[in-house]
C-alpha cells in the first residue's frame, strides 16, 4: 500500500470548500452569508499556508492505516537473503567489538526489533499521530508517526520516500521500553538495499552500556 501525500494534504481543504459551497446554496440572504464567509475564509488561508509548507498533521485514528513499514522490512530481508555477503559489526562502551559474516538466519534474528510493536496493529493505531511533509532539500516525502502514549515501546517512526519514485529511502525508529530491571533506549535505522543500524543504550542497576551494531549486505 502506498500513501498519496497529495491526497492527504488536500483532503481537509477539499472538505472545507465543499461545506462552503453547500452553505452558499442553502442561504438566500446576503446578510446571512457574511459571517460564514469570514469564518471559512480563515480556514482557506490555513489550508493555503499548510500546502505551502507541504505539511499535514492528522489526529490519531484507530481506523486509519499507516505506512506498512513491516512489509517494507520483510521485502528487504528477502532481497538480503540472496546477497553474496552479509556483514555484522558490533561494538559497545565496554570495548567489546566483533565483525563477521553471517547467514540469512542470523540476519533475521538481528532484524527482529524492526518488526516488534507494529503501530499498524489496530489496538495501537489510535495512540499515534501521523504527519506528512515534503523536504525539498532531500527530495523526500516524510511520513512521521509520534506516540501520544509515553508508555508505548515505539515512540516515533519516520519513513522517507523519494519524491520521484515514491519508493522508501530510509526508515528511522525510536523505541523505549523496560524488561525486568533493565531499561532500553533504542535508535533504529534502515537504509534501502544497504542494511540497518541499531544504537542501544542499556541501563541496569545504575550502570549504562551503549551498544552499536550494523548489518550490511552486498547485492549479487
Amino acid at each position: 500500500m502506498i500513501h498519496k501525500p497529495g491526497m492527504l494534504l488536500n483532503f481537509c481543504c477539499v472538505a472545507l470548500r465543499s461545506s462552503f459551497r453547500n452553505a452558499m446554496r442553502l442561504r438566500k440572504k446576503k446578510l446571512r452569508l457574511f459571517l460564514p464567509i469570514i469564518v471559512l475564509s480563515a480556514f482557506f488561508v490555513a489550508c493555503s499556508n499548510n500546502s505551502a509548507t507541504g505539511e499535514n498533521k492528522t489526529p490519531a485514528n484507530d481506523s486509519s492505516a499507516f505506512y506498512p513499514v513491516t512489509d517494507y522490512f520483510a521485502s528487504q530481508l528477502k532481497q538480503a537473503d540472496s546477497s553474496r555477503l552479509i556483514i555484522y559489526t558490533y561494538s559497545d562502551s565496554e570495548n567489546k567489538k566483533d565483525s563477521t559474516s553471517i547467514d540469512a538466519g542470523r540476519l533475521k534474528e538481528l532484524a527482529k526489533p524492526f518488526f516488534e510493536n507494529d503501530i499498524n496493529d489496530k489496538p495501537l493505531r489510535r495512540y499515534y499521530r501521523e504527519s506528512v511533509f515534503k523536504d525539498e532539500t532531500t527530495e523526500s516525502f516524510t511520513f512521521s508517526y509520534v506516540s501520544l502514549n509515553p508508555a508505548l515501546p515505539v515512540q516515533s517512526i519516520d519513513v522517507l520516500l523519494d519524491t520521484n519514485t515514491n519508493s522508501v529511502k530510509r526508515v528511522f525508529i525510536t523505541r523505549n521500553f523496560i524488561k525486568g530491571d533493565t531499561a532500553y533506549d533504542e535508535k533504529l535505522s534502515w537504509k534501502t538495499d544497504k542494511g540497518f543500524y541499531i544504537t542501544r543504550m542499556i541501563k541496569v542497576n545504575g550502570k549504562e552500556n551503549t551498544q552499536q551494531l550494523s548489518v550490511m549486505w552486498q547485492n549479487k
